[in-house]
């Protein structure tokens, strides 16, 4: 079960389902995440929830995502979001299995990637999921050594 705790947060229920969130900092013990600064703009309806902004910051990095998640089938609900986030390598090795944030701590990964991407499925059924991820970076580097101008694309639709 994922532990939530907001500190200094406003919860308004604005009107008729549209609720605004903004609070100083999250925390989501599970995840090991730390968020200052993060708002939710949402909208529930016929068990639909319409996000329309959750945006905020986790140390250098920062992301915002918008979609709905239709929540009729309460134990799997269906997800049709799309973001974007501005990620400091150094800021995603939390989120990684501990042998391979180990890996890339060696290898002394550095440097900024900018992701766009759209996420169309249910999450239990993440092999079925639509994806399409776009990734940049002006500059990185490995052992020290510096790159840029790296770009690649990660698609997946139908399991593949």
């Amino acid at each position: 079960m994922c532990s939530t705790n907001i500190l200094s947060g406003i919860f308004t229920s604005i009107s008729n389902g549209l609720f605004l969130l903004s609070c100083s900092f999250f925390t989501f013990y599970l995840l090991k995440i730390y968020i200052p600064l993060v708002c939710f703009f949402i909208k529930v309806k016929d068990n639909i929830i319409k996000l329309n902004e959750f945006a905020g910051k986790y140390l250098d990095s920062e992301f915002d995502i918008k979609g709905n998640i239709d929540n009729q089938d309460k134990t799997n609900p269906l997800l049709d979001l799309s973001g974007k986030l501005n990620l400091k390598a150094a800021d995603a090795l939390a989120f990684l299995p501990d042998r391979l944030a180990e890996n890339l701590k060696k290898i002394k990964l550095d440097g900024n990637f900018n992701i766009r991407g759209s996420l169309n499925g249910r999450p239990k059924d993440y092999k079925d999921w639509d994806i399409s991820l776009k990734t940049a970076s002006d500059g990185f580097s490995i052992y020290e050594l510096k790159f840029g101008n790296l770009s690649f694309n990660l698609e997946q639709q139908n399991g593949t």
